[in-house]
């Protein structure tokens, strides 16, 4: 019997962890492959975004005898925030799940209902996986989000600026342009 609320049998945290990451992967290249074939068909795409997180929820049937609903509730279910991203990961997560995925920095955020702030990153790859392209991209990006955090404002502005000059389409780093200027 697990202690676990979303896993039955299972004891091995890290392995749960590591679990959902593949989990996830193997969904956007399912996802991945059924756009394709929507795309052949001339119908919309299927856009679809994860979030992975660990920590304490209910979970099960919820409400009255008119109205019942399977769901998943509390804080820490209530990290969807919108990135562009594919897969949301959680730093409680991130540390969790070993060394077996590549994870790129995204933003420190404090969801309602967190007592303390914490790191996201998105889920990239299994490091079994990577091409060079994907080992560039996120090497670059740490070199900029590293700036954005430690460097002075106009530092950063260009360290930004250049890697969206080669990655003008990439969502994160257009976020953070866009936070950065005054509303």
């Amino acid at each position: 019997m697990s202690n676990s609320p979303t896993y039955s049998g299972a004891t091995d945290w890290q392995r749960e962890r590591s679990t959902a990451c593949a989990a996830a992967l193997a969904f956007q290249r399912a996802n991945a492959r059924l756009n394709a074939e929507f795309e052949r068909e001339g119908w919309p795409a299927y856009r679809t975004r994860i979030g992975l997180h660990s920590g304490e929820a209910v979970v099960g049937n919820i409400g009255s005898e008119d109205r019942m609903n399977y769901t998943t509730l509390g804080a820490t279910v209530n990290l969807a925030a919108s990135y562009g991203t594919s897969i949301l990961v959680s730093s409680a997560l991130k540390q969790r799940a070993g060394l077996r995925f590549c994870f790129r920095s995204i933003d420190r955020i404090r969801p309602k209902g967190f007592a303390e702030a914490f790191e996201i990153y998105e889920l990239r790859y299994e490091h079994a996986q990577p091409d060079a392209n994907e080992l560039e991209f996120c090497r670059a990006w740490e070199i900029v989000y590293a700036a954005l955090r430690e460097r002075p404002t106009t530092l950063a502005e260009v360290e930004l600026g250049a890697f969206l000059a080669k990655y003008p389409h990439d969502s994160v780093a257009c976020y953070h342009r866009q936070s950065a200027r005054p509303s």
